[in-house]
């Protein structure tokens, strides 16, 4: 709880300063919201992570990850097919 607590007063103070937060920050942010079971605020986390960097292999599968989390299989379906080639299989080579 405390994680959490940790992740959003970090992302309130870089809404504040209008700064995007680096990704591999938000990407272990995103983490420990899935790991607490706080799937959606985790894949609006991934999912920024992957609007800024479209070949971010552990974005997707965290994205991925947390919308099956949510049994969200029409947006998870999407999201595979907004992914190029190149990022799928970089991440089934990941597999």
């Amino acid at each position: 709880a405390e994680a959490a607590k940790a992740v959003d007063r970090s992302l309130q103070t870089s809404a504040r300063l209008k700064k995007p937060m680096p990704a591999a920050t938000a990407l272990q942010f995103a983490g420990i919201w899935l790991g607490q079971g706080q799937a959606a605020k985790a894949a609006d986390l991934y999912q920024q992570v992957v609007d800024r960097e479209p070949g971010n292999v552990v974005a997707w599968e965290g994205l991925l990850a947390s919308l099956l989390s949510l049994k969200d299989e029409r947006r998870a379906t999407a999201a595979l097919q907004r992914m190029t080639p190149d990022t799928y299989e970089g991440g089934m080579q990941g597999a």
